[in-house]
């Protein structure tokens, strides 16, 4: 297992990121409706024939409100059994009195009392058939975002450092510097190595090779650019993922709130202009209005994001500037 990283840490990190649950629900309230209710009962089959479909919150219970009040609204189970899997809102299926939606198919099993759902509008939490979801739109956020990580390495008594461990890291500028403790001992914290390095790529693979030949008894650290869908804690421990992205409303990222809104704002309106251009039932004009509305949105998204790409991403550290004097005698690269 690569050795776990955090952002600028020379330790294991312990703070808390923003969880998956956290992204989806600002990125639906920003996107368009949410509410986050309560299962009041589990439906019963006595009652309705396939309970299955039906869900029952008494929060949404309101005289005088049509059926069709949560047409095209999507319905994500936020925990329980269910846990992850998005239905649709059945059409004209909402009776106002007693609180009760009606789902476009069943879950496997009627959702359980105080279980947590998602209502939604105009995407579903999660995929729903070949329609993206909010959770698809974070994770593509995710991965057009940079941050920084630091990965641990022990000396090995060599000038090299085979970087096989970490198949993120495809482009030798993602290394952004090595930090050691040559300079001040290991009773201080470290600090940039005024030293150069280099990345040998030999077709796939990837070698680090130092100037420093390190001793088995020297730790080093190498700070690098990551994706935020690579540096991922799973609610206890952050790592690189082998598998990128948050894979359920625990896992963690590192990427602050409103950046990732603002890339996966993007995602999410390119993903609902799809679902407008395919609904055959619209008529032509009002189509042409919410195409209009929605590019005007994704133009404005599109813009912060590029501002916050702009002047928020990490920077390549400047060259450090010292004097000869400190620095430990190097006869240049090994042969």
């Amino acid at each position: 297992m690569p050795p776990l990283i955090g952002p600028a840490s020379s330790v294991t990190p312990t703070a808390t990121g923003v969880t998956r649950e956290a992204y989806r629900r600002r990125l639906a309230d920003e996107l368009g409706s949410l509410a986050v209710l309560t299962v009041s009962s589990t439906a019963s089959t006595a009652v309705t024939p396939d309970a299955a479909r039906q869900v029952l919150v008494t929060a949404l219970a309101v005289d005088q409100v049509p059926e069709s009040n949560f047409d095209g609204y999507y319905v994500y189970a936020a925990d329980g059994a269910q846990a992850g899997e998005t239905r649709r809102v059945l059409e004209g299926s909402f009776d106002g009195p007693i609180g009760s939606l009606l789902l476009d198919r069943p879950f496997s099993a009627p959702l359980a009392s105080g279980s947590e759902v998602e209502l939604t509008s105009p995407l579903g939490g999660g995929r729903y058939l070949a329609i993206k979801g909010l959770n698809e739109c974070i994770n593509e956020a995710l991965a057009r975002i940079w941050t920084v990580g630091r990965i641990s390495v022990t000396g090995n008594g060599t000038y090299e450092y085979s970087m096989a461990a970490y198949p993120w890291l495809t482009d030798p500028d993602q290394i952004r510097a090595i930090d050691d403790g040559l300079y001040f001992g290991s009773n201080r914290p470290v600090d940039r190595s005024p030293l150069p390095y280099r990345v040998v790529q030999n077709g796939a693979s990837k070698t680090l090779v130092t100037s420093y030949k390190y001793s088995t008894a020297d730790t080093f650290y190498v700070e690098v650019f990551v994706r935020g869908d690579r540096l991922v804690s799973d609610g206890t421990t952050w790592a690189y993922q082998t598998t990128p992205g948050l894979q359920n409303d625990s896992y963690q990222a590192a990427v602050p709130e409103d950046t990732v809104v603002a890339f996966a704002m993007v995602k999410a309106l390119q993903a609902h202009r799809r679902v407008l251009l395919a609904d055959a039932r619209m008529d032509r004009q009002t189509r042409r209005e919410l195409v209009a509305e929605n590019e005007r949105r994704t133009l404005t998204y599109a813009r912060l994001a590029a501002r916050i790409r702009r002047e928020q991403f990490p920077q390549p550290v400047p060259e450090p500037q010292r004097g000869l004097a400190i620095a430990p005698a190097w006869g240049g690269w090994p042969n």
